[in-house]
């Protein structure tokens, strides 16, 4: 995951910042105007601190293991993990300035990636409940074949189906759509539709940018592909119930 673009999220202000910014492996996802008005911002996974560049550099030249910083974020400097205390310590010598020590965590400023991507999967729910909506479903692979409608007077036929059929709705496994290059896998997707992939994608990046791609683990009913048929089934049933 892309943790700038992670940050953009919400907040805003990093457009317009001209200081050095670097993150690793933290997903801010609150704003942190309050805290960005110092000169350095800085992580750690001790207590929040705020100290100025004279007092802090007597830290550093004194006590550096009393100074904390998880290497995770830094805002304002620029810093490496292997000899960040004396790179500060040198950053900082005769200038005025408040370097912010921020424990991210405890101020509620983070979450998991795995909150941000379920949310983000959460959020693609809309494409496929309009696409089904006031439709015709086939739902089918090579052994079975269910069909239902999502009202009394549907006005467009779907399909929704696995490789070789081409499909309104695809489901696969994020296996087979990793393994293939994206023209192969237009022979398989119509344009504008649905791809439920069963497993977390291991492309970052997708070209087949017509389709709409998501994890079936935020869909209810639709726990494995082994059983996708009947399984999509009743996942439809419950958009129309």
């Amino acid at each position: 995951m892309d943790e700038i673009q992670t940050l953009l999220k919400s907040n805003s202000w990093i457009d317009n910042e001209k200081r050095q910014l670097s993150t690793k492996n933290i997903y801010v996802c609150e704003d942190i105007q309050k805290w960005k008005k110092y000169d350095i911002l800085l992580s750690t996974d001790k207590n929040y601190h705020l100290i100025e560049y004279k007092t802090l550099t007597r830290i550093l030249e004194v006590m550096p293991q009393n100074v904390y910083w998880d290497g995770r974020f830094a805002l304002g400097v620029e810093l490496s993990t292997n000899d960040w205390r004396n790179q500060l310590k040198r950053f900082i010598s005769n200038k005025n300035g408040t370097v912010c020590f921020l424990n991210f965590e405890k101020h509620k400023l983070t979450k998991s990636e795995f909150q941000i991507y379920t949310e983000q999967e959460n959020d693609k729910k809309i494409v496929i409940e309009k696409l089904l909506g006031n439709a015709k479903l086939s739902i089918e692979n090579k052994e079975k074949r269910l069909t239902m409608s999502t009202s009394p007077d549907p006005v467009k036929k779907l399909v929704i189906g696995c490789p070789p059929n081409k499909c309104d709705v695809l489901m696969t496994r994020s296996e087979f759509i990793d393994a293939i290059p994206d023209s192969c896998l237009r022979r398989y997707v119509k344009e504008n539709g649905v791809i439920i992939h069963f497993g977390r994608l291991g492309k970052t990046q997708k070209t087949l940018t017509s389709a709409t791609y998501i994890d079936a683990a935020v869909l209810p009913k639709l726990d494995t592909y082994d059983t996708w048929v009947n399984d999509f089934h009743e996942y439809a049933s419950i958009l129309i119930s």
